[in-house]
């Protein structure tokens, strides 16, 4: 339908446009070409495209663009393979299809062996989900990495960008060649994060192609409690930039060849970049890798018992660590040093040397002491701070699969300087795991100045605990995270708040309860 404007005296005519029209591919071909798209219309920003099965469309240029990008069952967008890099802009969505009927072929996204000695790194840059779909019996195939050795070989880097959260979802588990992964940049703005949702992302399975770094540039990754990203590049720097604003909220795996050669796991959770250093003990071939997430939560099971010169262990958070073997790998891993941080909220005092490691290699039910061959006098001038490294001479073993290895910070016994307790939102653990979601009321209720809100979770997940004015305005955060299965409390300090009703909601999946306490002065 045509429309009309008036404007002094002139009338104009003109079209409205839709604001994402579809696009579909008409042929294989080049993705710059009129004749690869149904109506001869090249993809512009705006373009809902999608790649119909049977076609392989060629991303030829180092600007192509779309606003979402389906590729269908049996359908292929590559990269082209002279050894000239190419780029594509994706303001919206990537989806790559699984197969619709058995034995046929599901949908691709490539890097296509190039026919030219030379490198060559190719872009997606991309602001919303990425999904790698199931189908009847075989997912999407996503591969951006081809051949080795920089010899006729292609690699894609991923730029994760945009204000707005980029949620993955893959169908792996495991090292595959159908979804793999090259060089990830994570450039999120506005507090922004990049979600792995489903399935474990591996970056450089083939290792010696090009350039494979995961580089933070701003915003976090943030995966499930059983969820890996696992950076399989075993150069000491494959993982670049970790910072208190960007990092892993979850699990970052990396791979580990050489005896001695420390790796750095920026890792942290939903209060606080905290990163730790491991150090493994013997040499061993590519493609196994080791896995470190960081736990918000009570390192101490309530019961713990502890061996060597230590008397408590952190009540804030610890790490994880676990071991997985890759193809070709021994199916155990001796470990002989591990270096973790604290921060503002770890209740570390400044300019001591009672800080100490500990590690557990029996779920917590025993903590051990590492020897500290080094005294660490503790600062709090430049956060995360990470302590001296400490060497076991005999280091535990990790078992491919097997029980983790627990890492918390310690401090010597008979000492009170670090108290290892948060700072007013410090979660308490207690043992059990219940059989359902529960808040309880707070207590003591009515209070002044403060009170302990108790909750449960059946198993591990994302856990929001929050606190709400009479006016509905959020006044705190007491919990916002992945949380281990357990039973918790947390308290709750309202000594700058004004006495009256507030609400406290806990959100955890498809389960949300609220409930209310009052303060009174």
């Amino acid at each position: 339908m045509k429309h009309f404007l008036r404007l002094a005296g002139l009338v104009v005519c003109f079209f409205p446009l839709a604001a994402h029209a579809q696009i579909t591919s008409a042929a294989s071909g080049n993705w710059s070409a009129a004749a690869t798209w149904v109506g001869g219309t090249v993809p512009a920003a705006a373009s809902n495209v999608v790649v119909a099965a049977g076609h392989r469309v060629t991303i030829d240029t180092s600007n192509a663009f779309c606003n979402t990008l389906t590729v269908n069952a049996a359908g292929v967008v590559r990269f082209r393979g002279d050894g000239i890099a190419a780029g594509i802009t994706i303001n919206g969505n990537l989806t790559v299809s699984g197969n619709a009927t058995a034995g046929t072929v599901p949908g691709t996204f490539m890097c296509d062996t190039i026919t030219s000695p030379v490198f060559a790194e190719h872009l997606i840059t991309l602001y919303g989900n990425l999904s790698v779909e199931a189908g009847i019996d075989s997912s999407g195939i996503l591969l951006l990495r081809m051949g080795s050795n920089g010899v006729s070989s292609a690699g894609c880097k991923v730029i994760f960008a945009g204000s707005s959260n980029s949620i993955i979802s893959l169908q792996k588990t495991v090292q595959s060649n159908k979804e793999l992964f090259n060089a990830v940049m994570i450039s999120k703005t506005s507090g922004a994060k990049v979600l792995l949702a489903t399935g474990n992302l591996f970056m450089s399975n083939n290792n010696t192609t090009g350039p494979s770094w995961l580089t933070f540039a701003s915003g976090t990754i943030e995966t499930g409690p059983d969820n890996f990203w696992v950076v399989l590049t075993t150069s000491a720097g494959a993982v670049i930039g970790g910072s208190a604003t960007s990092y892993v909220n979850g699990n970052l795996g990396r791979g580990i060849t050489s005896a001695g050669a420390e790796k750095k796991f920026e890792v942290g959770d939903a209060n606080g970049y905290r990163p730790i250093a491991v150090r493994p003990s013997g040499a061993f071939t590519a493609r196994h890798y080791m896995v470190a997430g960081v736990v918000w939560g009570n390192a101490n099971t309530v019961s713990s018992t502890f061996s060597g010169s230590i008397d408590k262990v952190s009540a804030v958070r610890y790490y994880r660590i676990r071991y997985y073997q890759g193809e070709g790998t021994p199916p155990s891993f001796p470990v002989v040093n591990f270096s973790p941080s604290y921060g503002t909220d770890d209740g570390v005092a400044a300019g001591n040397t009672d800080l100490r490691v500990a590690y557990s290699i029996d779920n917590r039910a025993t903590w051990k002491a590492m020897p500290q061959t080094t005294a660490h006098t503790t600062t709090l001038a430049a956060l995360p701070t990470t302590i001296v490294p400490t060497v076991l001479t005999a280091g535990d073993t990790l078992r491919d699969g097997g029980p983790p290895m627990y890492v918390a910070l310690a401090r010597l016994s008979g000492t009170t300087t670090n108290t290892l307790e948060g700072s007013g939102t410090a979660v308490a653990r207690e043992e059990g795991v219940p059989a359902s979601f529960e808040l309880a009321q707070s207590y003591p209720n009515p209070f002044n100045p403060s009170t302990t809100i108790a909750f449960s979770i059946p198993q591990a997940a994302p856990v929001s605990l929050k606190v709400f004015d009479a006016l509905g305005k959020e006044v705190a955060v007491l919990v916002d995270g992945y949380t281990e299965a357990g039973n918790y409390s947390v308290p709750f300090d309202a000594s700058n708040r004004s006495s009256g009703i507030y609400f406290y909601r806990l959100q955890s999946g498809h389960f949300t309860k609220t409930m209310k306490t009052m303060l009174m002065k």
